[in-house]
């Protein structure tokens, strides 16, 4: 428990940003409406049944893929991407089926309570991700924020 309640506002310290000084509610609503599909998407994986194999993992990457597909095809810009630049976008994709698949299972062979929790703190690995591709600077709330994220780990791990 105390690495749940700890989870709490390491997520809010971490995801927080120093460019929106002052303004709580600038993407309030765009978070809010992220929280919720996460959610809806963590219950639903969970929800499905040991036998479902895993169609619930693909028709959920085959979900996120669509839109993307949707805006390409409705922007008309044309997608010319240099080889080069490819890797990222792949190892996105990869590690972004991955973590999907990851939570699948542990949601089948633990609790869903603390792998939805465990999942929550995704923010600190973006932070920690931004810091080291694009060599961005840590505000001290996120700091914060990854020290308690990394207590809160622990303090899960060790139940």
């Amino acid at each position: 428990m105390a690495g749940v309640l700890v989870s709490l506002p390491a997520i809010v310290l971490v995801a927080a940003s120093g460019s929106v000084r002052g303004k709580l509610g600038a993407g309030l609503f765009d978070g809010l409406a992220a929280d919720l599909a996460f959610g809806i998407l963590f219950i639903g994986l969970a929800q499905a049944g040991r036998n479902a194999g895993l169609w619930p993992v693909a028709f959920e990457q085959t979900g996120a893929l669509l839109p993307v597909l949707a805006v390409a095809v409705k922007s008309r810009v044309p997608l010319r991407i240099p080889v080069r630049a490819v890797g990222l976008p792949v190892l996105a994709g990869a590690s972004g089926t991955a973590a999907t698949l990851a939570y699948f299972y542990a949601t089948h062979f633990a609790m869903l309570a603390i792998a939805a929790v465990l999942v929550s703190l995704y923010p600190g690995f973006t932070v920690l991700l931004a810091r080291v591709i694009l060599h961005e600077r840590f505000s001290p709330a996120q700091r914060a924020g990854l020290g308690l994220c990394a207590l809160a780990v622990a303090a899960i791990a060790l139940n």
